[in-house]
């Protein structure tokens, strides 16, 4: 089984080589406390999963494309090998989806196809597609936009996930709200699911692992490669679109969040004592269950579609220790007994962490983020502004305003719950 990732534009290339250090680093580790077999056959997969093996050494099944050179080029020197750059000195796409979308997408278009075919002839069976992704520019949310479009065209039958970072709330691109209605509402159902990731509350976490100093974009990239890490790496009896579909299984609902604990630096793990796992859970489910303020005003509480938990390292699960996220009332009606909480468990720990939780989420609780988005986004478009700029490459009044009814109708979904 193999996993091939899509890297798009800056922010999703970096985000990408962040994750495979994250799983190169994991495969290179010392499984204390798994069986040498054990942890050899873990290794077996996990390197399977994410890389081809040559007598050069490791080459990983991904694409990095961007019409800039100046990420992809870094990506050359590693312990492993990033052999499908596809990219050139075509200049960035001015923070404009529709310019991504519509002209520097036909730049990139037929070599990442190719490549792509070339990649999946290579594996066996695949597992997932991953396409990873910022919403707030112009080349990750339009050259990627367009991009996922013509995969899906082409493997119909694959499962696709997208992974996309959405933009702090205060971002230096005006024009983000914009680029975000249109990524969003262009790839919702293209894709078999979405995880998405909030620079706010990844800086949060990121102020946190740093004590405070000097918070940098490379920390952020860091926090997301280790959730991805610890819930794409190799899981016993599931593979990770098994997994993943466990908590989308509503078309209607498929925007899915990661909350992950111990929240502690790599450093800092060498001087803290283990958490067991009454406070590793307590962890996640505060930080997935929580009121709701929605731009009314009114307080809304946590209404979850699903939640698949993943632990790692020598754990041994305590029903009691789940009973908290079994209660009826946080949960629609449709959710049977059995399905509230799906629980799967690794032996082996995941980098240097002897014990590691990950919460794959589902619920209302992206609701005031998206609020936020389409409420700013609006502010913009009903007083035209930068609208011309879009409207060059053929998204006028009517495809905006298509975009931001469907995602009015997604969040109307959610506010449901």
């Amino acid at each position: 089984m193999s996993n091939i990732t899509l890297q798009f534009g800056q922010c999703g290339n970096q985000v990408g080589q962040a994750l495979y250090s994250s799983i190169y680093e994991d495969i290179k580790t010392k499984g204390e406390s798994y069986s040498k077999n054990a942890n050899n056959e873990y290794i077996q997969e996990a390197t399977n999963l994410w890389f081809h093996t040559k007598k050069s050494g490791l080459e990983a099944r991904s694409l990095l494309i961007d019409t800039e050179e100046k990420v992809t080029y870094h990506a050359k020197n590693k312990a492993y090998k990033f052999k499908n750059v596809i990219s050139g000195s075509y200049g960035g796409s001015a923070n404009n989806w529709a310019f991504g979308y519509s002209s520097r997408s036909q730049l990139v278009a037929q070599d990442v196809m190719e490549k792509l075919r070339r990649e999946v002839e290579k594996c066996d069976f695949i597992t997932c597609l991953l396409n990873i992704l910022s919403s707030s520019g112009g080349t990750g949310s339009g050259v990627g936009s367009r991009i996922i479009e013509m995969i899906r065209e082409e493997y119909s039958s694959k499962y696709i996930t997208n992974i996309i970072i959405l933009p702090f709330r205060k971002g230096d691109t005006v024009t983000q709200n914009y680029n975000t209605i249109l990524t969003l509402s262009k790839l919702y159902d293209i894709a078999d699911n979405t995880i998405l990731f909030e620079n706010d509350k990844l800086f949060d976490i990121s102020k946190k692992l740093t004590f405070n100093s000097e918070v940098k974009l490379s920390n952020l990239n860091q926090v997301i490669a280790l959730q991805l890490a610890s819930i794409t790496q190799p899981v016993k009896d599931v593979s990770f679109s098994q997994l993943i579909s466990c908590v989308a299984t509503h078309p209607s609902y498929n925007f899915i969040q990661v909350r992950s604990a111990p929240q502690l630096s790599a450093v800092h793990l060498n001087y803290e004592s283990i958490p067991n796992w009454p406070v590793l859970t307590n962890q996640v489910f505060k930080s997935s269950k929580s009121d709701i303020l929605l731009n009314t005003g009114l307080a809304k509480k946590i209404r979850y579609v699903g939640n698949v938990l993943i632990t790692r390292g020598n754990i041994n699960v305590n029903d009691m220790d789940l009973r908290r996220f079994r209660e009826p009332s946080m949960y629609v009606s449709w959710v049977t007994e059995g399905e509230k909480i799906i629980q799967y468990g690794q032996q082996r720990q995941l980098l240097n962490y002897q014990k590691f939780i990950s919460l794959l989420t589902n619920s209302n609780n992206i609701c005031n983020t998206l609020d936020h988005i389409i409420k700013d986004a609006w502010d913009l478009f009903i007083h035209g502004a930068y609208v011309h700029h879009y409207k060059k490459y053929g998204v006028d009044d009517e495809y905006f305003l298509e975009a931001f009814q469907k995602m009015e109708n997604i969040l109307h979904d959610y506010k449901m719950l």
